[in-house]
């Protein structure tokens, strides 16, 4: 069950994050005006979602064999669903994506950061004997949002997943800080969540 210390690190996190995201209102380097069309908004980097969705998923299952959850096709969805929440939560964060801005486009970056996220995680899962299943539903659902609506541009989607990619967008933040100090914040997200599944 949770602990004091546990609680207390919680709230250092979110005070963590609030003061963060309130600096990023000020420091912001593109703000929308009140009238006229808005700014693309910047996404989030893979790493931190794909490290962020296992280390979430994990934590989800966690909490669900706390609350005496044994069937394991339960703790895989439980994983699934708590990865997605964890790409809303770090695509609210105030992020800059101009890693993606290159001359060969966003592809050789977006593979390298698959690359480097996937071996990680599959190296520790090898080593600390991580459920499989359960791992591959966080990295499945840190990354499901974006791939949904990736897929949406070149195909017809339904109300549901009109609805679903609306929602995505929204939660992105429209302020967009620099971009080296960005990165360093997103690094220490993706490897905080390595942290977390190595110690699971």
């Amino acid at each position: 069950m949770f602990n004091e210390k546990m609680i207390t690190r919680k709230s250092i996190a979110f005070f963590i994050y609030y003061l963060y995201y309130y600096l990023c209102c000020f420091l912001t380097t593109e703000t929308r005006l009140r009238t006229g069309p808005s700014p693309r908004k910047a996404s989030m980097t893979a790493l931190p979602h794909i490290a962020g969705g296992v280390a979430i998923g994990l934590f989800g299952v966690r909490v669900a064999e706390s609350l005496g959850v044994e069937s394991e096709p339960v703790k895989i969805f439980t994983a699934l669903v708590a990865a997605v929440v964890s790409h809303f939560v770090l695509d609210a964060i105030p992020h800059n994506d101009d890693i993606y801005r290159t001359s060969l486009g966003a592809v050789p970056i977006l593979v390298s950061e698959l690359i480097i996220a996937l071996s990680i995680i599959f190296s520790t899962v090898h080593f600390a004997n991580i459920p499989f299943w359960i791992v591959a539903a966080g990295i499945a659902g840190g990354a499901l949002p974006d791939a949904i609506y990736m897929a949406s541009v070149h195909i017809n989607v339904n109300s549901v997943i009109t609805a679903f990619n609306n929602f995505h967008v929204s939660v992105h933040t429209i302020h967009k800080p620099a971009l080296i100090p960005n990165m360093i914040f997103q690094e220490i997200v993706a490897f905080a969540a390595f942290a977390y599944v190595y110690k699971f």
